[in-house]
């Protein structure tokens, strides 16, 4: 199936079998819903087949498909209203992500700062690491896990990571007392 133009019903059907699970578990980690995740799933592997013939893959087309789940996934988060508690809405500010339990105004006002930091940290990322890093730390993606959604080498993702981690280390230098005290309350 090197010739994505001339793919058959049944190899479509092939490709689901093979990859529905893995897609729908890339998916779910980021809505967090299963039948939206594969309902999103479902999507990818329609538009696949309705653009086959226009598409021109240059991953292995299981990275290409991991990846347009992926894109899916996000597509969704930035489309979907604010209101739902049960996603991670990429839009929302980073705090969003930390888990508070103190509803003290002090405690409040004092990871919101963090955020506000945390977020100026990785807007300084490069688009493919900031990538890398969000997949890895926010979405709980393994190397191996963003390597493949990405179509990229596991040695690439750790260099990625590092370089984000080395940015942030030195972006977020002032306030890492603060992050330290966060994390041990």
């Amino acid at each position: 199936m090197s010739d994505v133009k001339n793919v058959e019903i049944d190899d479509i059907e092939q490709l689901f079998k093979l990859h529905y699970t893995t897609m729908c578990k890339i998916v779910y980690r980021m809505v967090k819903d299963e039948t939206i995740a594969e309902d999103i799933v479902q999507d990818v592997f329609f538009n696949f087949w309705k653009k086959r013939e226009k598409l021109t893959i240059t991953t292995s087309l299981a990275a290409y498909l991991k990846r347009s789940a992926t894109n899916a996934g996000i597509d969704y988060l930035r489309k979907k209203r604010p209101t739902s508690d049960n996603a991670l809405d990429i839009d929302e500010p980073i705090y969003q992500y930390l888990a508070v339990d103190s509803k003290e105004s002090d405690e409040n006002i004092r990871t919101e700062e963090l955020s506000n930091h945390i977020e100026a940290a990785l807007e300084l990322l490069p688009p493919r690491c900031k990538e890398v890093f969000m997949l890895n730390r926010f979405e709980e993606m393994s190397y191996k896990e963003v390597a493949e959604t990405l179509g990229i080498s596991i040695k690439t993702v750790e260099n990625q990571i590092g370089k984000a981690l080395k940015i942030m280390r030195i972006a977020l230098k002032d306030y890492l007392p603060l992050l330290a005290a966060w994390l041990l309350y």
